[in-house]
This record gives structure tokens, sequence and C-alpha cells, in this order.
């Protein structure tokens, strides 16, 4: 006798019919320990039915992902008030930013040489900050070089390596100024204590 091979047409998830037939054949059931929700996949011109658990599980982690994404709130560039230039430093002051979630932990600093040279003494540090902070240092700087400066908002969840960053946009840059060894330090304030009560 002549074997013949049958060819199989997949119509939906779970059933398969012969082709050239009008009967379809179900396949065995699928077993699932699936948590996710059972929707409903569509195929053209065939009976619909339940989507594969993997397919289930993509679409929901994918939902999970743009909801934690939108979820994430922004944060307002930083607007520059006051620029104290100090010996090999400045002290830049800016208005205090909303709070935000999550809240802003450290401020990406960015000063430029204003010179037109081959060798600028550009300066770069992230300095961290309490999410109600005003000013922020930077030092390094080069004692007579007129520089402008750039702040970025940088704000986490958490100390963890896998936290994701959210950043401001890049403020405007501040006046341009020039440190100088001549110049003092801005005095470190301490915080004001209550009066003591009699």
């Amino acid at each position: 006798p002549r074997r013949v091979s049958e060819r199989f047409v997949m119509l939906s998830c779970g059933q398969f019919q012969q082709e050239g037939s009008s009967t379809p054949r179900a396949a065995a059931p699928i077993r699932s320990h699936s948590p996710c929700p059972t929707p409903s996949m569509p195929l053209a011109g065939v009976t619909t039915g339940p989507m594969p658990p993997r397919g289930r599980c993509f679409l929901v982690t994918l939902l999970v992902l743009a909801t934690a994404l939108g979820a994430r709130a922004s944060i307002a560039a930083p607007v520059i008030t006051n620029v104290e230039p100090g010996n090999q430093q400045v002290t830049l002051s800016y208005q205090r930013i909303p709070t935000s979630v999550p809240p802003v932990r450290q401020m990406s600093i960015a000063c430029t040489d204003t010179r037109i040279t081959p060798d600028p003494q550009n300066a770069e540090q992230q300095v961290s900050v309490l999410p109600n902070a005003t000013s922020v240092t930077i030092t390094g700087l080069t004692n007579g070089i007129y520089y402008t400066c750039t702040l970025k908002a940088r704000a986490w969840t958490s100390n963890s390596l896998f936290a994701p960053v959210t950043q401001s946009p890049t403020s405007e840059s501040s006046p341009a100024f020039m440190p100088t060894a001549s110049a003092k330090a801005p005095p470190k304030t301490s915080p004001s204590l209550p009066p003591r009560s009699l």
C-alpha cells in the first residue's frame, strides 16, 4: 500500500485541520500555570481561540513596563539665579526644584572655558544634593579663566545599580565668571536652631 502523508493547517491555538478537510481536529491541551489573563487572538477567516501563555505574558509585561515608564514624573530644568566664584571653584544658586518622584539626589554640573583655545579647561562634576537644596559648588576650576556653567538634575528611587535614573533638561548657561585666588570661598552656613523655650 502507498503511504499518504497528511498535512495539517493550524486554525487557531489548540485546533488543527487536515488540508482539504472541513473537520477541525483538536490538539492535545497545553497546561499552563501562568496567572496571565486569557484575551482572544483574532485570526482572519477562522474561529478564534485562547492566546498561547507565552504570548499573553509578553503582552502583559509590555503593558506593565509602559505604565511604569509613563508614571515616572519629569523634572523641570534648574534655573540658575546667582553665581559666586571662589578660589578654583564656583557656587551656583538655583531655584528650588519642585518635589518630584523619584526625588532629586544629584546635580550634574558642566563648566565651559569661554576662550577659543585648542586646550580648553572645561570641568564637569556630579555632586550629591538634598531634594530641597538650592545651591551647589563645583571645584577644580582654573583661576583667571572666564567660565559659564549649566546644571542638570538627576533623580532615582534607590541606591541600586539597576535603579533607573531620571534626568532634567539642561539649564540655561550661567553668566560668565572668573575664579581667582583672592576670591573667598562662600561661607558654610549651618542650619538655624529653633529658639529655646524658657
